[in-house]
């Protein structure tokens, strides 16, 4: 695997959990130089040094506590000119310091690779080492088990960067066993970008158990557009096909709920496809104007009936009102047209009942551009008319119903 570390600039590899360390641009130490001082709570050891590395220069700054630290007197170490020697072991090999005590105790350091640690990795088909990797992974405090445990999980070719960067964070390994318990392996790089996402192996577990079977580039997908395990088995559940990720996002960028979702699933329309949904919630049409329209009796609504129904401010009580009034409104256009002349439910029952509920949406909204009423309609008849048409209807509103002559 390529390595990615720049020894110019490895701010972020050395900072572990039992020591507070920090990589800064050199300066004041020549290679190879260390300083160190006493911490004031006496339990570690504050060290500045720039070891030797074959590419670059760097310095470092580490606390360690004094339990570390082979040879450690803390007399001869506050003493001027006493001779040091102090040992600092780690799993892939060894800080030596060797120089003086006083105010502030300095000298040469060095760094003693592990032969054991060494040979356990070579064991492991990982990546050849240098004594840099091995220095690197020293101050970061990686042990022989760390590298055991990635081959046990079945990885290969794994390099120090790669070891490195695992032990950094304390729940690195646990993410990787916590994937593999799932059923999955990533890749150590795949890995890498997962974490620096934020996804965690609770986020990949959701969504597995949401029904989603999704990879690598699947999760940064949805994590990138803040989509969690939660709205997912929503949609799933309203209907959405687990294996529809496109239509999930396009969903959720649209703001649309999987609570808006299951209601047109249960509306009585047809099957729904993610562009209807889209199109339904980005008009404004909720789902109870959906299920009313649907349950109004209107044949054979569709979702373009629908959506033109809304777009002319057509309540559903009124789609309803003109169906039950009679056989000659029963399409989209005739409601529409009937709505947008300004006829209320009411003036179309009372024309139904007197017998005018089948006649031509056109007809119907001549007689109401008219005012004929159903109040009148029933006055004429009263009077003893029948059989009239449209246009003695609309003679005798405007003539007056003597126009009609004797009945």
């Amino acid at each position: 695997m390529r390595k990615t570390w720049d020894p110019t600039v490895p701010a972020v590899l050395l900072s572990v959990a039992m020591l507070v360390g920090t990589v800064t641009a050199t300066g004041g130490l020549r290679r190879g130089d260390w300083r160190a001082e006493l911490d004031s709570d006496r339990r570690s050891v504050r060290f500045d040094f720039c070891p030797e590395v074959v590419t670059g220069r760097l310095r470092m700054s580490l606390d360690v506590p004094l339990g570390e630290i082979d040879g450690f007197d803390a007399a001869m170490f506050e003493r001027r000119g006493a001779p040091i020697r102090l040992a600092w072991k780690r799993g892939a090999g060894t800080f030596v310091f060797e120089g003086e005590g006083g105010r502030r105790p300095g000298g040469k350091v060095r760094f003693e690779p592990d032969a054991g640690f060494v040979e356990r990795w070579r064991a492991l088909d990982f990546g050849p080492l240098a004594d840099d990797d091995l220095l690197r992974m020293a101050a970061q405090g990686v042990q022989p088990a760390d590298a055991e445990r990635l081959h046990e999980m079945g990885y290969r070719g794994v390099d120090a960067d790669e070891v490195i960067r695992l032990g950094l964070d304390s729940v690195s390994m646990e993410w990787v066993e916590g994937m593999q318990a799932l059923g999955s392996r990533p890749d150590l790089d795949e890995l890498f970008r997962l974490q620096a996402h934020g996804v965690s192996v609770d986020d990949v577990r959701d969504l597995a158990g949401s029904g989603l079977r999704v990879g690598v580039e699947e999760l940064l997908r949805l994590r990138g557009h803040g989509i969690d395990a939660t709205y997912v088995r929503g949609l799933v559940d309203a209907g959405v096909s687990a294996d529809d990720l496109d239509g999930i996002v396009r969903l959720h960028s649209r703001g649309v709920s999987p609570e808006y979702v299951a209601g047109l699933r249960s509306s009585g329309l047809p099957p729904i496809a993610i562009d209807d949904v889209m199109r339904l919630h980005d008009q404004g049409i909720d789902a109870d104007y959906v299920r009313a329209a649907v349950d109004s009796g209107l044949p054979d609504v569709s979702i373009e009936d629908i959506v033109r129904l809304h777009a002319h401010g057509v309540p559903a009580e009124f789609v309803r009102a003109l169906v039950e009034a009679g056989p000659g409104q029963r399409d989209v256009d005739a409601v529409i047209l009937l709505h947008n002349h300004g006829v209320s439910e009411d003036w179309a029952r009372g024309m139904a009942e007197m017998g005018f509920g089948g006649l031509h949406p056109e007809e119907l909204t001549r007689l109401h551009s008219h005012g004929v009423s159903p109040g009148f309609v029933r006055s004429l008849r009263e009077a003893g008319h029948r059989g009239l048409t449209v246009d003695d209807l609309i003679r005798a509103q405007s003539r007056g119903p003597e126009s009609l002559g004797r009945p």
